[in-house]
C-alpha cells in the first residue's frame, strides 16, 4: 500500500524507491541493509498491534489520572484550599532528572496547568511511549512507526552495522524524521531553558551499537525485534530493558504473555537482610519409557509453552481497529484472517495436521472438515491453528486422534466444523508472491571486510 508522494521524491543513482504505506526508503544496490518486501504483511500487524497497545495503556492512565484528580477534589473540600497532589510533586521531580534522553519530552500522563481567572484549569496530556526497533537495518519499521502511531513520543533505530546506521539516516531525512536545528529567535528570545527552546531530536533518532543493555533510567517502553533469523539470541536482552507495562514485539513480554519456565523463590539473609533470588525448574509430569501409541522411545523437547497464546480480548481489540481503518494497510484481508483464526484458536499446546497422521497409518486422508466433524461428533472441540495451513487444534488426546484414521469413526458434517474464519473468504496464511520465492540474501554490512583490512 502506497501513497501518491513518491512521485515527488528524487531517486539518486544506485538506488531505488521502495514505499510502502506512507514512508518511503532508498534500497541501495550495494545490499547495504536487509530489507524483505514480503513481510508488509508481519509490518501491518506489528503498527496495528503496538497502536491498540498504546490506546489502551492509554485509556487506563487517563482513568488513573481522572480518579486522583476526584480525590484531589475531595480533599481540597476538606481542607478548605488547594493541596499539592503526589502528581504534581512528581512532576517537578521528573523535570530536574533527565531519563532515556527524555529531557526535551514531558511524561505523557502529567496533566497541563493553565492559569484561569477562576484559577487552576488541570487537562489530562496523553501518554505517550519510546520504542526502540533493536536491530533496525533500513530503518522502515522505525519510521513506519513514527508515522503512524499517534502516541508514539519517539523511536530509537538502532543497528551494529555501520552501514546500514548510514542507510538509516537517509531513510530518515527522506521522510522527514530527523533532527532539526533550533530557530535562533526562539532561542535569543529567553534566558531561561525551557521545554520550547530545547533542539528537536526527532522522532527517530539513529544509534549504532548495543540498544538493549540500559540503565533503569533509559529503559523503554516498548522493544520490536525483527532480525535476519531467529531472535531468540535478543530476547533476554529485550526483556531486560523495557519498562515495568511495557512490551517486547517479539514475541511479546510482561503486556501480554509471561513464560514462567520454573517458579523464583527468594531467601532473606537473616544477619545482612540481603536477598537473594533463586531459580527452581518447575517439575514435569512422569512419563513412561516408551510411547503408549507406537511404542518408540520418548525424547525429552522443551522448555515449551503450555498456556494461551492468545490474549482473545486483545486480538478483539485488534480486529475492531481494523475494521474501522482497514485502508490504512495494505495487508488488511490477511490481517483479519489471521487474526480471526487466532482468536477462535484452542488454547492447547500442539497442533496436528491429519495428513500426517494418515501417513502413519498409511491410508487415504479424509477432508479436514470430515475429520474436525468426526472429533466434534465423538465430543472434543476442535479449533484451526493459525501456525500451518490444513492444520488443527483439538481437546482430543493423540490417541482419539489416531482412533479417527484407524476405527470406524462418525465423519456426519458437524454443524461447528465451520468455523466463522472458514465461513469469511479470507485470507488466513501467507501466499508466495512470485515464482521461486524464497528468503532473501542476508545484506553485506561489511564486517568482515573491515575486520581483514584492519589486520593487514
Amino acid at each position: 500500500m502506497s501513497d501518491g508522494g513518491s512521485s515527488s521524491i528524487t531517486v539518486p543513482e544506485g538506488f531505488a524507491l521502495h514505499t510502502e504505506n506512507t514512508s518511503h526508503i532508498l534500497i541501495s544496490s550495494k545490499e547495504e541493509a536487509f530489507l524483505n518486501p514480503v513481510q508488509e504483511f508481519n509490518r501491518d500487524l506489528s503498527v496495528a498491534c503496538i497502536r491498540v497497545w498504546s490506546e489502551e495503556l492509554n485509556r487506563e492512565k487517563e482513568a488513573k489520572w481522572k480518579q486522583s484528580q476526584e480525590r484531589r477534589v475531595k480533599r481540597k473540600a476538606l481542607a478548605g484550599g488547594e493541596v499539592k497532589t503526589g502528581q504534581q510533586k512528581k512532576a517537578k521531580t521528573e523535570s530536574t532528572e533527565p531519563s532515556n534522553g527524555l529531557e526535551d519530552d514531558l511524561p505523557g500522563d502529567i496533566p497541563v496547568t493553565e492559569s484561569t481567572s477562576e484559577g487552576s484549569k488541570r487537562e489530562y496530556r496523553p501518554h505517550k511511549f519510546v520504542l526502540l526497533e533493536a536491530l533496525s537495518a533500513t530503518g522502515l519499521r522505525s519510521i513506519r512507526y513514527a508515522k503512524e502511531i499517534p502516541l508514539v513520543r519517539f523511536v530509537i533505530a538502532n543497528d551494529l552495522s555501520a552501514s546500514a546506521t548510514a542507510a538509516m539516516k537517509r531513510n530518515v531525512e527522506l521522510n522527514g524524521l530527523g533532527p532539526s536545528s533550533p530557530d535562533p529567535a526562539d532561542s535569543a528570545s529567553s534566558s531561561v531553558v525551557s521545554h520550547q527552546s530545547l533542539p528537536d531530536r526527532g522522532k527517530v533518532r539513529i544509534n549504532e551499537g548495543d540498544a538493549c543493555h540500559r540503565t533503569e533510567k533509559t529503559r523503554v517502553d516498548v522493544v520490536d525485534l525483527d532480525p535476519y533469523g531467529t531472535a531468540a539470541p535478543f530476547i533476554d536482552g529485550a526483556v531486560q530493558c523495557v519498562n515495568d507495562g511495557g512490551k517486547s514485539n517479539q514475541m511479546r513480554c510482561q503486556s501480554f504473555y509471561e513464560q514462567p519456565l520454573g517458579r523464583l523463590v527468594e531467601k532473606v539473609h537473616e544477619r545482612t537482610g540481603n536477598v537473594n533470588t533463586l531459580f527452581k525448574t518447575q517439575a514435569g509430569p512422569p512419563v513412561p519409557q516408551k510411547c503408549t501409541e507406537c511404542g518408540s522411545a520418548l525424547h525429552v523437547a522443551g522448555p515449551m509453552w503450555s498456556g494461551p497464546l492468545h490474549n482473545n480480548g486483545f486480538v478483539t481489540k485488534v480486529l475492531e481497529h481494523l475494521e474501522s481503518n482497514q485502508d490504512k494497510y495494505g495487508t488488511a484481508v490477511r490481517m483479519k484472517g489471521m487474526l480471526t483464526v487466532a482468536n477462535e484458536e484452542l488454547h492447547v499446546p500442539f497442533y496436528f495436521t491429519p495428513s500426517r497422521i494418515a501417513g502413519f497409518f498409511h491410508s487415504i486422508c479424509p477432508p479436514l472438515d470430515d475429520v474436525a466433524s468426526a472429533l466434534l461428533n465423538a465430543g472434543h472441540i476442535v479449533s484451526r491453528s493459525h501456525a500451518l495451513p490444513g492444520s488443527l487444534k483439538t481437546s482430543a488426546t493423540r490417541e482419539d486422534v489416531h482412533d479417527v484414521f484407524r476405527t470406524e469413526a462418525n465423519f456426519t458434517r458437524h454443524p461447528r466444523s465451520i468455523t466463522q474464519a472458514s465461513k469469511v473468504k479470507l485470507v488466513r496464511y501467507q501466499q508466495n508472491p512470485a515464482p521461486n520465492w524464497g528468503p532473501g540474501t542476508k545484506a553485506d554490512t561489511g564486517t568482515k571486510r573491515k575486520r581483514e583490512e584492519e589486520n593487514e
